[in-house]
């Protein structure tokens, strides 16, 4: 009975092993391009959107989320500015990324405004963004 027990054991501890690890593993990264005024995109539930925001050609500009749903995506930070990405232009885009917590729908909306606004601004331009979680 003892020898039948030993690569039964080894077995059990094996696949323990790769499940944990398999577990461990980094959430999936979607990088999504918001170069169009309206776009969708869809992630699973864990895993993370990384919504890349065009460049504006002059500085003083940034851009800001205005309508999101948390339940669903939860932002890792604020909308900033990623070097990292810099366009072929050196221009450098502007990317948030956000965590899918949830499978439903969230309808993200960024406007680009000067960076020194205070009170009610007239956005330069917008982004809509529908993001789909399964």
């Amino acid at each position: 009975m003892k020898r039948c027990i030993f690569p039964f054991l080894a077995a059990v501890a094996l696949t323990c092993s790769v499940v944990r690890a398999a577990s461990l593993e980094a959430p999936a990264l979607t990088i999504h391009d918001a170069a169009e005024k309206k776009t969708s995109a869809t992630v699973r539930t864990g895993g993370e959107i990384k919504i890349v925001l065009p460049a504006k050609a002059e500085s003083g500009y940034m851009w800001q989320i205005i309508a999101s749903d948390p339940r669903v995506l939860k932002p890792k930070g604020e909308v900033k500015l990623d070097p990292a990405a810099k366009a072929a232009d050196g221009s450098v885009p502007w990317t948030i990324t956000l965590v899918a917590q949830r499978p439903g729908r969230s309808v993200l909306q960024f406007v680009l405004v000067p960076a020194t606004a205070k009170g009610e601004v007239i956005a330069v331009d917008s982004r809509e963004v529908t993001v789909r979680v399964q």
